[in-house]
């Protein structure tokens, strides 16, 4: 199925969202519960999710181990992988690099097989399988694993310092948050502090755009008014109003 189909309505669309429990990811899932387009958002997760109001169209699968918890033999449209973790958090840099590098290659590499139309992966500002700093050069390392998987279209946000609020404490990531809110006018835009919201904005819009494989800077993560407009016309006349040109 084309998105272009999906986006007339002639059929509905089936995403997965890996991370559902993270800042940015937590913040994308409602997004996508609320989309008409989609008749299906898989969820896994390590723990149940606690969530109020959720519809139907949630499954919620349930597994320690996140790639296990992914569904057999069925296809789907948009896979959107929202994870990560900080060496503070996990120490040990195999498991570190299980997770930073592994854990997305394996969701990449299902979702090409189970026919996969979209991406949506979230790295970081920085990012080069070259570096000499280890999440930098991981964060590189997992973007050339998952551009070169069979999916047409690709996109890999490469977002600086994430804004928003985290069930964990990261000293580091406060104190930058505070430096470039009181210098931003001052901090090129690709260096700027953004919010997770904003990530997942742009996480879902380009999942029907068809824009072939890309990443996108941390400036231009934004997405334009009118196109975040017209996606909210389009919405609310799925859900019965009047369809507006």
């Amino acid at each position: 199925m084309t998105d272009d189909a999906a986006m007339s309505g002639d059929k509905k669309v089936v995403a997965v969202l890996v991370g559902a429990t993270g800042l940015v990811g937590s913040m994308l899932l409602p997004k996508l519960l609320a989309d008409a387009r989609y008749s299906r958002i898989i969820a896994p997760t390590r723990r149940p999710l606690q969530l109020e109001g959720a519809t139907e169209k949630l499954v919620n699968p349930v597994n320690a181990d996140v790639v296990e918890a992914l569904p057999k033999g069925e296809h789907v449209d948009h896979v959107y992988i929202c994870t990560g973790t900080t060496r503070k958090k996990t120490p040990d840099l195999e498991k570190y690099t299980a997770i930073e590098v592994g854990l997305p290659d394996k969701c990449a590499q299902w979702a090409a097989d189970a026919g996969a139309s979209y991406l949506g992966v979230v790295s970081s500002m920085g990012a080069n399988a070259r570096s000499k700093f280890a999440y930098t050069r991981l964060k590189g390392e997992m973007e050339q694993l998952v551009l070169a998987k069979d999916v047409p279209n690709v996109s890999i946000l490469e977002p600086s310092v994430i804004f928003g609020k985290r069930n964990e404490s990261r000293t580091g990531e406060s104190i930058a948050k505070g430096v470039m809110g009181f210098f931003a006018p001052l901090i090129p835009r690709n260096y700027r502090g953004i919010h997770a919201d904003v990530i997942a904005e742009r996480l879902h819009a380009d999942a029907f755009a068809n824009l072939g494989k890309r990443t996108v800077l941390s400036g231009d993560i934004p997405v334009p008014k009118e196109t975040a407009s017209s996606s909210s016309e389009r919405k609310g006349s799925e859900k019965g109003g009047a369809q507006k040109h």
